[in-house]
């Protein structure tokens, strides 16, 4: 159930951005193939939101943060920049849950979506990238 409304939210971003992210299917092998987001998806995007931040779920996104920021750690800047992307969408998928659709987050969560909001800007990446190296 978990992986399935992660999978549904990875979809509806590679279908926004237009790009997958091999950090993310690389730690969950169930992202390979086929993405596709129906109309269904959609409609029930606030539902997803809320099943993948329910207390059964919202761990799954919190451990592939975590791993994120430790496989990070001790690379260099260039080599980082998958994760970098990988954090990017957890980013905008917290936020998404939090201010688009009201669902409870664990405060490290919630602290990093905030803190780190203007990823798409290459000096808060940096900012991010040092802030794991500590």
């Amino acid at each position: 159930m978990c992986v399935d409304a992660f999978k549904k939210a990875y979809a509806m971003f590679v279908a926004r951005w237009g790009r997958r992210l091999p950090s993310v299917e690389q730690y969950f092998p169930e992202l390979s193939g086929d993405l596709g987001v129906t109309e269904d998806d959609i409609r029930n995007e606030p539902l997803i939101y809320r099943k993948l931040f329910s207390d059964d779920c919202r761990g799954l996104i919190e451990e592939f943060y975590r791993s994120a920021i430790l496989k990070m750690r001790g690379t260099s800047y260039e080599d980082a920049a998958d994760i970098l992307e990988a954090l990017a969408f957890i980013q905008e998928v917290t936020a998404i849950a939090l201010w688009r659709f009201d669902c409870p987050t664990s405060q490290v969560l919630k602290e990093f979506a905030r803190d780190f909001d203007r990823l798409d800007v290459p000096e808060e990446r940096y900012r991010l990238y040092q802030s794991a190296q500590t």
